[in-house]
């Protein structure tokens, strides 16, 4: 585990101890102790730099109608860090368009879904090189809440739903690795700025998560997604979009345009298509989005040249396999969520070489194995 990593975490625990946790009620609804509900408020210090503020498996608080706040480092710790404000070192930010620099390692990760222990295996996995000095930046695809099993089948792969310890942690990371650290912006996150709803097994699942929050809470937690870009390019021929982006030739997009100015509180016919999922038999095509990128437009305002992108690398769906190329364009990634543990995959690309077509990301190379 990175020392970085680790003395940020410690020091977070500290101020939840001393500060916050004090503070942690149940806003008019009964006590643990009248409902017979033991809250999770923080695991035993032996967990080690685990030893912070979880949210656990809420199931049982929701079922007997308890709201618990999620802790509270999102208002003793302003976020404050818009992406336009801390884009990598070397690379930029145009509105919510997220731009790698030439050089360096890049490690991209897919639908966490409030998995905790697979979230902190990525977390560690990054901060170990980067403390070694590597040139390393982590990419999250989004989807980084909302845990609930969806069947039987899933739910033997499915850890409790730690969302907002997934949250927090993220936020951990952000701040020991400035402008090292970055998340897309996923539907489920999207769908706490109320464009769109996620009514996905059987609940609407912001309303859900919501009801374990604090009004104040919520408030910080939709600005802090305002704030998440919702798609990266490197220049080395890779988009990175959280579901797979596809437009009819016919439509009357600009693409570049509207991922640097993507509006994220209203549901658009652009945002939808970046959320799509990928389907062969329609007209709608990943390579006649990227064309229409034409991100010449944007030498003039970089530093270095873009090659423009070739293939989109994504996650939203799960694929049984950890993969699946859709198309000589089109990667599908699955990282956590759902997935055997010997399934889980991660991506690593060298910012510096170039990508022509999703398979060249190889098993054992690009493509690693979580575990």
């Amino acid at each position: 585990m990175g020392a970085i990593y680790i003395n940020t975490l410690i020091e977070y625990r500290n101020v939840f101890m001393v500060r916050i946790l004090p503070r942690f009620i149940f806003p008019s609804q009964p006590s643990s102790q009248s409902s017979g509900i033991k809250p999770s408020y923080i695991r035993s210090p032996d967990d080690g730099h685990k030893a912070f503020a979880t949210m656990g498996n809420n199931q049982e608080l929701l079922a007997q109608g308890a709201a618990q706040r999620m802790p509270r480092l999102f208002l003793d710790h302003p976020l404050g860090t818009a992406f336009s404000q801390t884009p990598p070192p070397g690379g930029q930010v145009f509105g919510h368009l997220l731009l790698y620099p030439p050089k360096g390692t890049l490690l991209f990760a897919t639908d966490f879904h409030g998995q905790f222990r697979d979230f902190d295996r990525m977390a560690d996995v990054f901060a170990s090189r980067r403390d070694r000095g590597e040139d390393v930046y982590l990419l999250f695809a989004g989807d980084l809440i909302h845990g609930f099993p969806s069947n039987r089948e899933l739910r033997k792969h499915v850890q409790p739903d730690d969302s907002a310890k997934v949250l927090e942690f993220f936020h951990v990371l952000q701040e020991a690795y400035p402008g090292r650290v970055h998340s897309l912006l996923g539907n489920h996150e999207q769908a706490h700025l109320g464009s769109t709803v996620v009514y996905k097994w059987g609940y609407d699942n912001a309303a859900v998560f919501e009801r374990v929050l604090g009004p104040d809470a919520i408030n910080e937690m939709k600005a802090y997604f305002r704030t998440w870009p919702v798609a990266a390019i490197a220049p080395n021929g890779i988009m990175f979009t959280h579901g797979s982006p596809s437009i009819n030739i016919e439509d009357d997009l600009d693409p570049l345009s509207d991922l640097i100015h993507a509006q994220l509180d209203v549901r658009t016919h652009f945002m939808s298509k970046l959320y799509g999922s990928h389907d062969p038999k329609n007209n709608y095509s990943v390579m006649d989005f990227l064309e229409a990128l034409r991100l010449k437009r944007l030498q003039a305002a970089t530093r270095f040249q873009i090659h423009q992108p070739s293939c989109v690398i994504h996650g939203h769906l799960i694929d049984r396999s950890g993969y699946n190329i859709d198309t000589p364009g089109c990667l599908c990634l699955s990282t956590s969520y759902g997935l055997e543990d010997k399934k889980k995959l991660y991506l690593e690309i060298d910012l510096a070489e170039q990508y022509f077509h999703a398979s060249d990301m190889r098993e054992g190379h690009e493509l690693k194995r979580l575990y």
